[in-house]
């Protein structure tokens, strides 16, 4: 009972540890610069910066104990978990440097869904003509 906590504390830190990365042609989570998740590019259908709904399920891929207004989900074309939830730093800079690694792919993405009025959750996308600050240079952390 007692080595519960230390390895619960250990594991608490060790999901702080989790880096995303963007290959040519993978989403990657890291920890400690190893992969160990890859996400292909192809695979993306959507992606959106909302939590799952109620009833959703998916790959929980947080580097965070508090993430609130840090989730992007991405929607999968395939695979027995259809969304794949991440929390980067910069959300809305990540989400743009996938689109865009997926446009120099030119592979197809729809359009991401709708919030939903039920959840109660505020839609917290940019408004048009907003632009994103830039995170700190040499900002290691995604």
């Amino acid at each position: 009972m007692l080595a519960a906590v230390p390895v619960t504390l250990a594991l608490a830190w060790l999901t702080t540890q989790f880096r995303y990365r963007i290959t040519r042609k993978h989403l990657q989570v890291t920890l400690f610069g190893l992969p160990v998740r890859r996400l292909p590019l192809s695979d993306i259908r959507t992606i959106s910066a909302r939590r799952l709904r109620h009833g959703e399920r998916g790959e929980q891929w947080w580097n965070t104990l508090h993430p609130s207004r840090r989730f992007l989900t991405i929607r999968r074309r395939a695979g027995l978990f259809r969304y794949f939830v991440i929390t980067p730093n910069h959300r809305y800079i990540f989400r743009a440097a996938l689109e865009k690694a997926m446009r120099e792919l030119k592979l197809p993405m729809e359009a991401p869904e709708a919030p939903d009025p039920a959840t109660g959750e505020e839609d917290d996308t940019p408004q048009e003509g907003a632009t994103p600050s830039a995170p700190p240079l040499g900002d290691p952390r995604n």
